[in-house]
């Protein structure tokens, strides 16, 4: 029936479609060819917007949300009640992007947003697997928990550069995300903010960053940094782990902390000495740095827990540090450059497997003070095997080998 109107009444038939229901003129026109010239015209979807009062004041009228008006008029028709009220709340001056606004709106494809933002609240776009940013409003202040967590599309390669706060999962899972730099107002970058970012390409972080929150970095398999900033003091809990093309060869001298898993299995990274004011190499710290090639440890270590440098296959020290007391289980597993000649005079505990199969372990005698010395310790260890040094190890756990 209606293929039988003049051109204009049909596009007007088609606008009242619109306005009455929007899935149904999705509908003619992907599967009625007799209106693929209205359907295929741009300045028509934009007719069916602004007649159904859903045209963005915020962008160009060709372009609504940086998508063209049939892909925006689509998009829109498929959001369920409460994400199109917020998709429809957006203005020209709306500063603040609410809390769960978009969660998990998966059919959201907006490619830029309202110009004067300067908050992206919790979880706003949380899941929004189709949302495709280029760039964030260049006012953006505030990127708050979550807010973009799960975005596999997103392909941002900067940030706003008065961004201040990025909150902990802001960005976590989102492979596309092709990052160049981060703002310089950045201190903290907190808990898996970029969190198996794959693409991410930070060539060097914010000047002034103090701290580097658990797994913040984690499996960012892109991230090439060859250094990290001067004031840095802090890395926590798997902030690199798995970051395999991590290629830093030194780490900053203030650095006082570097906790459980922080370099785990980071397999580019070639330091030569960590930072003088260590005091412990936390478990699994530098495990599977395959690269890893330390000639010494800081001079005021005292423990060196579990797996610490697990698989170094590198790591050809000759030497602990003194006040050494505490080697933990599997501490030097599998190192097999590993050449020590002696250890600490105040070590007083060598947990089970600590140098299991280190081949080039040269000991000829225990600390006077060894009080406890795990099972199979010294597996593998063939060198040390038919003297003095196996007696006396024997002697204390007939197992250690």
């Amino acid at each position: 029936m209606l293929e039988s109107l003049q051109p204009e009444l049909r596009e007007f038939v088609l606008l009242a479609l619109a306005v009455k229901d929007c899935k149904g003129l999705n509908e003619i026109c992907q599967v009625n060819h007799q209106f693929e010239d209205i359907c295929k015209d741009p300045l028509f979807w934009q007719s069916a917007l602004r007649a159904k009062g859903w045209m963005p004041d915020w962008s160009e009228p060709s372009s609504p949300g940086g998508m063209t008006p049939k892909a925006y008029f689509e998009m829109a028709c498929t959001l369920n009640e409460p994400h199109q009220a917020a998709l429809l709340a957006l203005r020209r001056d709306t500063t603040t992007i609410e809390s769960r606004a978009f969660f998990g709106c998966k059919s959201l494809a907006l490619t830029h947003l309202p110009p004067h933002l300067t908050t992206i609240e919790r979880g706003a776009f949380w899941d929004c697997t189709s949302l495709a940013l280029t760039h964030l409003p260049p006012h953006l202040t505030t990127i708050e928990y979550g807010a973009f967590e799960g975005c596999t599309s997103l392909t941002l390669t900067h940030l706003p550069p008065n961004l201040e706060y990025i909150g902990r999962y802001a960005f976590e899972r989102c492979p596309s995300l092709a990052l160049m730099e981060l703002p310089p107002n950045i201190t903290t970058i907190e808990d898996r903010v970029f969190s198996e970012c794959t693409s991410l390409a930070l060539t060097e972080l914010p000047p002034n960053l103090t701290t580097i929150e658990k797994s913040a970095f984690e499996r960012c398999t892109s991230l090439a940094l060859t250094h990290l900033p001067p004031n840095l003091t802090t890395i926590e809990y798997g902030a690199f782990e798995g970051c395999t093309s991590l290629a830093l060869t030194e780490l900053p001298p203030n650095l006082t902390t570097i906790e459980k898993s922080a370099f785990e299995r980071c397999t580019s990274l070639a330091l030569t000495h960590l930072p003088p004011n260590l005091t412990t190499i936390e478990y699994a710290a530098f495990s599977e740095c395959t690269l890893l090639a330390l000639t010494h440890l800081p001079p005021n270590l005292t423990t060196i827990e579990y797996a610490a440098f697990s698989e170094c296959t590198l790591l050809a020290l000759t030497h602990l540090p003194p006040n050494v007391t505490t080697i933990g289980s599997e501490a030097f597993f599998g190192c097999n450059s590993l050449a020590l000649t002696h250890l600490p005079p105040n070590l007083i505990t060598i947990e089970r497997y600590a140098f299991y199969g280190c081949t080039s372990l040269a000991l000829t005698h225990l600390p006077p003070n060894i009080g406890y010395i795990g099972d199979q310790v010294f597996e593998g260890c063939d060198q040390l095997r038919g003297g003095a040094f196996e007696a006396a190890v024997l002697a204390i756990n007939d197992s250690a080998f």
